[in-house]
């Protein structure tokens, strides 16, 4: 947990119960808590370690979402706001990377003994399509 502003408003940063989001609570309760799934976080970005400004930027594209939306809060802690801000961030790198490894070894594989296309239009001497 993290003391961290919101849109100008003081509160905490930190994991829900499963690990599987992230949530910024308003000290106040005045806010609708925020919550940000792991699975939608598309990039983390932090301020330089020699700025003095501490925030960190997480941008997220739900799968239902057309365009991303970027979430900013700034570490407010006066003598723990660049530890904080680094320790969350590593955190939620690992928490990302062991979701996106789990997706991957559960995605569909093959039947022993069928194969799948290479050429992604099963046409001989076609070249495979570039994964985006």
């Amino acid at each position: 947990m993290a003391a961290v502003q919101y849109k100008k408003q003081e509160g905490t940063l930190q994991y829900d119960s499963t690990k599987s989001a992230v949530i910024w609570t308003a000290a106040k309760g005045a806010s609708t808590p925020v919550t940000i799934a792991l699975a939608d976080i598309t990039n983390l970005q932090q301020t330089p370690a020699a700025s003095p400004k501490v925030a960190l930027r997480i941008v997220v594209q739900p799968s239902s979402a057309s365009t991303a939306e970027n979430y900013q809060f700034s570490f407010t802690s006066k003598s723990a706001a660049r530890e904080e801000q680094v320790t969350i961030t590593d955190s939620l790198r690992n928490a990302i990377a062991s979701l996106k490894a789990v997706a991957q070894t559960s995605a569909p594989s093959t039947t022993p003994g069928t194969s799948t296309p290479a050429n992604g239009d099963g046409r001989p001497g076609s070249l495979p399509w570039p994964q985006q």
